[in-house]
């Protein structure tokens, strides 16, 4: 858990970092660390991580 607790801190100083998925979930991006995706949505102020979902948790 320490790797993923890094990437949250990386995207509360970067909240751009992920690639936006808008089409799918409004102001929501999502970016990947070693086997696992992180879905985040973006609101004016806030950060909000929505998803953490390991490789084998995918369709």
């Amino acid at each position: 858990m320490f790797g993923l607790e890094n990437v949250f801190k990386l995207l509360i100083k970067n909240p751009n970092l992920g690639i936006s998925i808008n089409e799918i979930l409004p102001n929501s991006r999502i970016i990947s660390f070693r086997s696992h995706l992180v879905i985040y949505q973006l609101n004016s102020d806030t950060l909000r991580i929505d998803r953490v979902l390991h490789k084998n948790q995918l369709p």
